[in-house]
């Protein structure tokens, strides 16, 4: 699987394209996947898993339903 460069979703029936090192986390939430910046929720037409399978070694999953973006970790408590 190639690894993706930009990711697309909608907010508010908008649609928007980040580049991927944009995105803190995604996040999937009763059976809807989510991905975050700082100032939007991109609702994402992919399964968590498929969406996993693409994205660059930098981004981590750390539970069954998230996964991180590595560079974006300041500190860890």
């Amino acid at each position: 699987t190639s690894t993706i460069q930009t990711l697309t979703g909608k907010e508010n029936d908008k649609t928007y394209r980040f580049p991927i090192e944009d995105f803190l986390y995604i996040r999937s939430e009763q059976r809807k996947l989510f991905a975050y910046t700082t100032s939007h929720r991109l609702h994402i037409q992919q399964r968590f898993y498929q969406l996993e399978q693409s994205l660059p070694k930098d981004f981590i999953r750390i539970s069954q339903s998230e996964i991180i973006n590595m560079h974006n970790i300041k500190h860890v408590s």
